[in-house]
């Protein structure tokens, strides 16, 4: 409510305020009728008291009422005891304004001259007042409404103040970024062509551009700026330019020693110039040594009464300039040097670094054929071992499936098998026993994992290895030798 107060004084005179909004700010009736409706009490005094010892803070004042209710101790109206310190009371005006009667609350308020209290129209002019809701009394919208508008009205200010900010500074950014001489951009060409109407073409090379540009020139060249400071009587300057300056000796000197640039005696760079170097006399010839950092001002010649004299003049300056202008190439000389060393050394550094990322890349190339010949390794070796393991696990079924001998009395047929090493191995076998039962037997006894045939002696015939064809169908009866055929060796060996 209080920051309610400031924002609609600050932004309204008290003499147009409206009353309502007024009452409706300040009014300490509306807190004590809520707080009794509230809590049913029916003593006003106690009530004010209970609200005045919490500021007429609503909230606060209820819960202290009904813990004080619970407690027995509810306090009574008592007159309020002098502690030594002073309140702040509100204005005078403001004061009137508070405690007005209800009927002038509509009423707008005129300032006496002189006095200090707001006076009302009479009654009868006033609107009656309309009934207002009752949430209004606890939200009431003008309250509200002066709020958002205080705070349009100081978020405008803000940006405005931020924005005429940005402004500025964009304004002198620009204006740092001008050229100062980008005003007269067209003196130089503009002296020329005076100076041409007046003398006509035959002349040393003026500068056409602006007197910073001319300085730039002669930095780049490097060679003396010599400023030509015409003299301010129209006939006496055209009376020089032809006898001094159109001379053919002083044209090539002027050409092959200085950027020369042209004024009037009334530019900024002519006034510099004069008070720096306190001429006097005009025509005027100044000399500015152009380094890298700052504008030397060597001399002047004033007014040449020949080509000779001011030749010798300028000589003399040149002189005087030349420990200048060998220490500018001096160190224009060191900076080219240093800058070519810094190319070489960059050209150096840049030709290591791609060796280094071709040695890199081919380590990591290096690096990746060895992974992947590691991986192709262990991937062989693990499928070597799988294959080992199915190879026993074969020989091991096989192994296992291969019949028992037939017993002793029963029919049986006898075979030897023999090898191309040599070797040779006996074992009974049942005539009804398939030719399967042979190359299992041969193949789980000598461990024989490649391709192998079986042949029989006499007559030359290789057994198919069949699990449902009897030995006895085959030839093999009573007791028969069986070649192992391994690359073809056993057809020798039988042949033998």
């Amino acid at each position: 409510r209080y920051f309610h107060q400031r924002i609609c004084f600050s932004f309204f005179p008290l003499n147009r305020f409206p009353r309502r909004l007024l009452a409706l700010m300040a009014s300490r009736d509306e807190i004590l009728a809520d707080f009794q409706n509230i809590t049913n009490a029916t003593d006003v005094a106690t009530s004010t008291a209970i609200l005045e010892s919490c500021e007429w803070n609503l909230t606060i004042a209820v819960e202290r009422y009904f813990h004080q209710s619970e407690s027995g101790t509810v306090p009574t109206a008592s007159p309020p005891q002098d502690t030594g310190l002073r309140r702040r009371q509100a204005p005078a005006r403001v004061q009137a304004v508070l405690n007005a009667p209800e009927e002038a609350l509509d009423a707008p308020l005129i300032m006496s001259p002189g006095r200090g209290q707001p006076q009302a129209r009479p009654a009868e002019v006033a609107a009656a007042p309309q009934p207002m809701p009752a949430w209004t009394q606890l939200f009431p919208r003008w309250n509200w409404l002066q709020f958002f508008l205080g705070m349009a009205v100081g978020t405008f200010r803000k940006v405005a103040v931020v924005g005429w900010g940005v402004l500025s500074f964009l304004g002198s950014l620009f204006a740092s970024l001008v050229p100062s001489g980008g005003v007269h951009s067209a003196e130089g060409a503009a002296f020329v062509r005076q100076f041409e109407d007046r003398c006509g073409p035959a002349h040393p090379v003026f500068h056409m551009g602006t007197f910073d540009q001319a300085i730039a020139s002669a930095r780049l060249a490097p060679k003396l700026l010599c400023i030509y400071i015409e003299h301010h009587e129209p006939q006496r300057a055209a009376e020089f330019g032809r006898q001094v300056l159109q001379a053919p000796e002083v044209v090539s000197f002027m050409n092959d020693n200085f950027v020369l640039y042209g004024s009037s005696v009334h530019s900024p760079a002519a006034l510099f110039f004069t008070r720096q170097l306190r001429m006097r006399r005009f025509p005027a010839f100044a000399v500015v040594a152009c380094t890298s950092n700052r504008k030397i001002s060597v001399g002047a010649v004033l007014d040449p009464s020949s080509g000779e004299e001011l030749i010798a003049g300028l000589s003399e300056l040149m002189e005087r300039a030349d420990p200048m202008l060998a220490e500018e190439v001096q160190r224009r000389e060191n900076l080219r040097e240093a800058q070519e060393l810094r190319a070489e050394q960059d050209a150096e550094y840049q030709r290591a670094l791609h060796e280094h990322s071709q040695k890199h890349a081919q380590v990591q190339e290096e690096k990746r054929r060895e992974e992947e010949k590691a991986e192709t390794a262990a991937r062989a070796e693990a499928e070597a071992r799988l294959q080992k393991e199915r190879r026993e696990q074969e020989l091991l079924r096989k192994q296992t499936s291969i019949p028992a001998p037939p017993a002793e009395g029963e029919p049986s047929v006898r075979i030897t098998f023999r090898l191309h090493d040599g070797r040779r191995t006996d074992r009974a076998f049942s005539p009804t026993n398939p030719t399967q039962v042979l190359y299992d037997f041969v193949e789980s006894t000598y461990q024989i994992h490649d391709v192998f045939s079986l042949l029989t002696g006499h007559p030359k015939k290789r057994i198919e290895p069949s699990p449902s064809t009897p030995l006895n169908t085959v030839g093999l009866t009573g007791r028969c030798l069986v070649f192992v055929d391994l690359h073809g060796d056993a057809e020798d060996d039988a042949d033998s």
